[in-house]
């Protein structure tokens, strides 16, 4: 376990940045800043929203008639960083958006990194090599453009994108000749790009190769890993060598009634469900309940009253059934807010049993127990296999 030092603010890794979307409070359904009451330690917020976003024009207009920044409006004073948005720029035609643009927003948020606009692909894209070149090209840019003496605490961040060790090699050789011509030669953080969609895409083991080449190549570099999903998902890249992920999971998951719960796929809590099938859904709630005494029990796993931030000590079943209650929408009551606190707090447990393992020595055994029984664990034991044959310590 090591500690990341951001603008003066401490950060302890492996560890999670929560993807924040401006307008998730209270429009999407979240009723307050959830920061404090589920134990988040770091924060992303996207430039596209900022900059270009039609859903988010009036919180712009507002943090700009009321002099805030982001990092005020957000009610946030932990490590705060700023994701360029090129996902989606991208997805709304192409990124049209200039690097200098980017630049600007990021300097003016108060943050304490702000990505480099980089050009993310897809497994199958056959413009690789153009869009990394403009990634480069982009980096060249806002580093010549970013202006040190008046944002003294602001670090940028540049990022890797490649499939196949060579590529990854020769963009990690490129990024030096840049850091050494803006950046004093240091190269001591770096972001990895398109890697979720590999995962998500069934490509796990393609997205172990990449990340645990990277942190071959860069063994004392904070390596920080884009987009990573579920809270396994999230594992794994602390495994592979990740000091920190970002995941909008926690919300977007919670829209669709899912809850993430430690070391297992999610669960669907729908009263649909139990209308279609009342067995399976009753046994699936029992599953859960069971789940969470023995979390309790074993690691310390505690519930929590979202509203209040209040811990729920020594539950029985009566109180773990009205704690799944109130999770699940009812006619007139949508608990979006609660499942999305539940959520964001199991990534936040999980980020820090992470590095309680880590610190005791015993990380690849809780990593490995975690994914046992999940979608992950081959390319779990296909990471194990790299580090061994690569002799990267765990």
């Amino acid at each position: 376990m090591r500690t990341i030092n951001l603008n003066g603010k401490e950060l302890a890794t492996p560890n999670l940045f929560a993807s924040y979307r401006l307008g998730d409070v209270t429009s999407a359904g979240v009723k307050f800043f959830p920061w404090k009451i589920t134990n988040t330690q770091a924060v992303l917020v996207n430039a596209y929203d900022l900059i270009e976003n039609p859903k988010c024009s009036g919180y712009r207009k507002r943090l700009t008639e009321q002099h805030k920044t982001i990092r005020q409006h957000i009610e946030f004073n932990g490590p705060l960083m700023i994701d360029s948005g090129a996902y989606y720029f991208l997805r709304s035609g192409n990124i049209h958006v200039r690097p200098t643009d980017v630049l600007q927003v990021e300097q003016n948020s108060d943050a304490d990194l702000g990505v480099i606009l980089d050009h993310p692909f897809p497994p199958k894209a056959t413009d690789k090599q153009q869009r990394i070149n403009r990634t480069l090209a982009n980096t060249r840019t806002m580093f010549a453009n970013f202006t040190k003496e008046e944002h003294s605490a602001f670090e940028l961040l540049p990022v890797v994108h490649g499939h196949d060790a060579k590529t990854i090699k020769k963009t990690i050789d490129r990024l030096y000749v840049i850091s050494e011509k803006y950046n004093g030669g240091k190269l001591d953080k770096l972001g990895i790009g398109s890697l979720a969609p590999l995962a998500q895409n069934g490509n796990k083991e393609l997205a172990v190769e990449v990340l645990t080449n990277v942190r071959c190549l860069l063994p004392n570099t904070y390596l920080h890993c884009f987009s990573m999903g579920s809270s396994l998902l999230m594992l794994l890249a602390f495994y592979c060598g990740a000091d920190t992920v970002d995941s909008q999971t926690w919300i977007i998951s919670a829209a669709f009634k899912f809850i993430q719960m430690p070391g297992h796929a999610i669960f669907r809590l729908a009263t649909r469900e139990r209308a279609a099938n009342p067995y399976r859904y009753d046994k699936k709630i029992k599953e859960i309940k069971k789940l969470i005494l023995d979390l309790y029990s074993r690691e310390g796993f505690v519930l929590k009253d979202w509203q209040s931030g209040e811990i729920l000590r020594d539950p029985n079943g009566s109180d773990i059934d009205q704690y799944i209650n109130e999770l699940t929408d009812r006619r007139g009551q949508r608990h979006l807010h609660n499942r999305a606190c539940h959520n964001l707090w199991v990534f936040n447990f999980e980020a820090k049993r992470a590095r309680q393992e880590k610190r005791r020595g015993n990380f690849e055994e809780f990593i490995g127990g975690r994914l046992k029984d999940t979608k992950y664990y081959d390319a779990f034991l296909y990471a194990k296999q790299m580090r061994k044959d690569l002799k990267i310590r765990a």
